[in-house]
């Protein structure tokens, strides 16, 4: 070993590598330890010095002892042989650790060599691992599994299509994935995360890819003053003036609106379809649903309604999702909402919880996000960013949509991905993201009841935006 290299690398061991990925979170004495975890814990290693890592990966002199170490380690996975798993025995976990603690290599360049070993050998599996309808609480430095766009696993004659479709790219796809990530197959979730609760839920096969044919609908039900076409209830809890239970004043005119918005999509074909915040009740939602207006869509995301409330106790907006009329997700809007009326401010009575968040829903080719209106606003569209969604989805009902649009521009841009709102109210009622340097962003407003279609390459039908 060279001077250099011994000054570079050398040094004295604390802990051996088993305790060093217990410590990092994996259960590695467990009868099976799951891959996945195992190389999470690598991973989290790995990235306590992303610019030592770096200098380590980068560095000639050492590259005859990562080398020795990345055979090492594959040499004891190929037991394994080429059928993903998701499990490892004991023993042969052992065996990896037993590899790294003959290397003097520095932590994080060892780590990082052990987790690129895994993926080779196992990382088919790292989606499938993620699969729960139920969702599971992500943590900060948790792996994703990494969507890119367009995906890498699309047939490449399609992937030229929707990039042709998109025109000129506002950036590179690959800067979908953060700095830290460390595998084709995984990004590390960001330190945001710990502010907020976000599940990762397995959305395959509802959640079906972009394609050049995608077809992104906004229904447009109401383009009129927000006390024209609703109605709620005001009371005070306390001292603070609160609103809730915020329906349409005409359940027949409004279930009119909604099923020709609906009968247009399945006309246009549209592959999803989003309504405005509080544009429907749970009633209405049930007489639709039975009366299959919503199963030649693959993915409805049914605006929002009111809960009933129990007393003057906060209640919740709530957004269902449906795949060809199936549910598939339910959002709990967890935003504060306040509006002023006669020199006060009201204040939407909400119920809010410190497992309010969102789930980052997954498949092999798309990932999505929805939220309500204001969810979207500050460190949480910040993190919807980081977490690089292929989709955002957005019912809302606001006089103010900018934020909407800055939000679309930046996904637009990086991470490239799509974003569309449907807004109630007299102003801006339909706007869309997509990743393109000349028009990332449509917005308009349209008359009531209409459907606003796009596709990856602009504004496709019917409904001349009406000039404010």
């Amino acid at each position: 070993m060279s001077g250099q290299f011994a000054a570079m690398v050398l040094r004295s061991w604390a802990m051996t590598w088993r305790e060093e990925i217990i410590k990092a979170g994996c259960e590695a004495d467990a009868d099976l330890v799951s891959a996945l975890e195992l190389t999470a814990a690598f991973l989290r290693i790995a990235s306590r010095d992303v610019g030592e890592v770096r200098r380590d990966h980068a560095d000639a002199i050492l590259s005859v002892e990562r080398d020795r170490v990345s055979k090492a380690v594959s040499e004891e996975l190929r037991v394994l042989g080429d059928i993903p798993t998701e499990y490892l025995r004991t023993a042969l976990v052992r065996a990896v650790c037993v590899a790294l603690d003959g290397s003097a290599l520095r932590h994080g360049i060892l780590a990082l060599l052990a987790a690129n070993e895994l993926d080779a050998r196992v990382g088919r599996t790292f989606v499938d691992a993620c699969r729960s309808r139920a969702g599971s609480r992500l943590r900060p430095g948790d792996p994703v599994p990494v969507v890119r766009f367009p995906s890498d696993r699309m047939v490449v004659a399609e992937r030229e299509r929707v990039l042709a479709a998109l025109g000129p790219r506002t950036g590179d796809p690959r800067n979908r994935t953060a700095p830290t990530d460390r595998t084709d197959h995984l990004r590390l979730a960001p330190a945001a995360v710990a502010h907020i609760r976000v599940r990762l839920t397995w959305a395959d096969p509802w959640l079906e890819p972009v394609t050049a044919e995608s077809r992104f609908a906004i229904g447009v039900t109401n383009d009129r003053d927000i006390a024209a076409d609703f109605a709620w209830r005001s009371y005070v809890v306390g001292t603070q003036p609160c609103f809730y239970g915020v329906s349409p004043k005409d359940g027949a005119e409004q279930k009119r609106k909604v099923s020709a918005v609906l009968e247009a999509a399945q006309q246009n074909k549209a592959t999803s379809v989003v309504l405005p915040e509080l544009c429907l009740t749970k009633p209405l939602l049930d007489e639709l649903r039975e009366e299959k207006r919503l199963d030649e869509i693959s993915l409805f995301v049914a605006g929002s309604f009111h809960v009933p409330q129990t007393g003057d106790e906060p209640g919740s907006n709530v957004c269902e999702v449906f795949a060809f009329g199936e549910p598939m997700l339910r959002h709990e809007k967890f935003s504060d909402f306040h509006y002023a009326k006669d020199d006060q401010r009201w204040h939407e009575h909400v119920s809010r919880s410190d497992a309010s968040g969102f789930d980052l829903l997954l498949a092999p080719e798309s990932s999505a996000v929805v939220l309500i209106c204001k969810d979207v606003f500050g460190d949480v569209g910040a993190l919807v960013k980081e977490l690089a969604p292929t989709l955002l989805f957005v019912p809302a009902m606001s006089l103010d949509t900018s934020e909407f649009k800055m939000l679309a521009e930046g996904l637009a841009h990086d991470p490239q991905g799509f974003t569309i709102v449907s807004c109630a109210g007299p102003r801006l009622n339909a706007i869309y993201g997509r990743p393109n340097r000349e028009t990332p962003v449509f917005e308009g407003s349209y008359e009531a009841p209409t459907l606003v279609v796009f596709g990856p390459s602009g504004v496709l039908i019917e409904g001349e935006p009406r000039l404010n």
